[in-house]
């Protein structure tokens, strides 16, 4: 998937934070795809999220 995420999609105020932040690193990285076990332990690190993280959050590649 996807690190960018996707507005489109209700989430709480606090996962939108933390996923823009995950977006920001990967930008920042040059990661332009992230498995959903990455985007996990970014949050647990970062903001203890990650049991809320549902993949609609970020964008799917058209090519997986």
């Amino acid at each position: 998937m996807s690190p960018i995420v996707n507005t489109d999609v209700k989430m709480s105020k606090k996962m939108l934070e933390a996923l823009t932040l995950h977006e920001t690193f990967c930008i920042a990285s040059g990661i332009k795809e992230v498995t959903e076990d990455q985007v996990k332990s970014f949050l647990e690190k970062h903001s203890n999220l990650s049991k809320q993280f549902d993949p609609s959050f970020l964008f799917s590649n058209p090519t997986t």
